[in-house]
């Protein structure tokens, strides 16, 4: 069965459409699973990007690293280019920029 579904993540203001095919129970729970510990992951790294001072390659690489010791999750973690507008986005929420300056 194929089906179209938006799914609302609160913390990033968005809604993303999710196009999967569901053929039977393992499947369901592997592509789901998969698809909401990639989430928890991108939701963990703008957290910490709101929270912290670090840059963002540095917040990244090290919730990327810690997800490598386990080796089941190393294949759910978001890819840099697809988390770091979600996180500089989320650190101009949190921290305001600074007022343009005359010279």
């Amino acid at each position: 069965m194929l089906s179209d579904h938006s799914v609302w993540l609160p913390e990033l203001r968005f809604v993303t459409p999710v196009r999967c095919c569901i053929r039977d129970l393992l499947h369901l729970y592997y592509c789901v699973g998969k698809f909401l510990r990639s989430v928890s992951k991108l939701m963990t790294c703008t957290r910490r990007a709101a929270e912290e001072l670090k840059t963002i390659p540095q917040i990244y690489h090290e919730e990327a690293s810690s997800a490598s010791a386990d080796l089941e999750s190393v294949g759910n973690f978001p890819t840099y280019k697809s988390v770091k507008t979600a996180m500089y986005r989320r650190r101009v929420q949190k921290f305001s920029r600074l007022p343009p300056t005359r010279q």
